[in-house]
């Protein structure tokens, strides 16, 4: 499993507990810089798994949501990448 899907985890997680975050505190609370989390969110989105709000926040869409709750979804394992 590679860094960057523990950051979209980390990322999804987040958006669902805030509802929405702009790019900074994305960034602050998932420790990486602005660039990262742009092009994160531009991928989640292109999988429709995030949405851009008007006022430059991110949301988590529905899709998402159930994504990250898949039942049959693996675990990521942080232990092999640490």
């Amino acid at each position: 499993m590679t860094p960057r899907r523990h950051a979209l985890d980390d990322a999804l997680h987040a958006l669902e507990r805030a509802d929405a975050l702009t790019r900074g505190a994305l960034a602050q609370q998932l420790h990486i810089t602005e660039l990262d989390v742009q092009i994160l969110m531009l991928t989640a989105e292109t999988n429709r798994l995030v949405y851009k709000m008007a006022e430059g926040e991110w949301a988590i869409t529905e899709h998402g949501r159930r994504t990250l709750h898949q039942p049959n979804r693996p675990a990521p394992s942080r232990a092999q990448h640490e």
